[in-house]
C-alpha cells in the first residue's frame, strides 16, 4: 500500500465578482496558507492547479482521520475571504469504502460523508 493512504482534493472557488488583481492575491495567499495547514496536520500538497475562477489542489494524509480533517476543513474556512468558497474530498484509498467531502464557507462547513460497503461484504467474506 502507497505511504500516503488518504487522498485529498480541493477545490477553491472565487467570486465573479473580484478582479483580476484581487484575484491574483487571494489565490497566491490561499496558497501559502492551505500549504502551510497541510503540513502542519501531516499532509502534503502535491500540486497547486490554478483555473481562471479557481484554483484545485491534491494532497496526501498518511492516515484517514475524521478528526484532523475537520480541523484542517475548519482551519481553511478561517482563512477564506467572502469571495471565495471551498470543498474538500477525502478518500480512503486502502480500502475504498470511505469518502468525505466538506462544504466551505467563511459562515460556516458542512460535512457528507460516504461509506461504501465493501462488495460481498453482506456474505460475510
Amino acid at each position: 500500500m502507497a505511504r500516503y493512504p488518504c487522498e485529498m482534493f480541493a477545490q477553491f472557488y472565487y467570486s465573479p465578482d473580484l478582479t483580476y488583481e484581487e484575484l491574483h492575491q487571494i489565490e497566491v495567499e490561499l496558497m501559502r496558507r492551505t500549504d502551510k495547514i497541510f503540513a502542519d496536520e501531516g499532509g502534503v500538497h502535491l500540486e497547486f492547479w490554478p483555473n481562471s475562477d479557481s484554483f484545485a489542489v491534491q494532497g496526501q494524509f498518511e492516515e484517514f482521520d475524521k478528526q484532523n480533517f475537520a480541523r484542517i476543513a475548519e482551519q481553511i474556512r478561517g482563512v477564506l475571504p467572502d469571495s471565495v468558497r471551498a470543498r474538500l474530498l477525502l478518500v480512503d484509498k486502502a480500502e475504498l469504502e470511505k469518502i468525505i467531502i466538506y462544504n466551505l464557507a467563511p459562515e460556516g462547513v458542512e460535512l457528507e460523508e460516504n461509506i461504501l460497503t465493501r462488495p460481498f461484504a453482506e456474505e460475510g467474506v
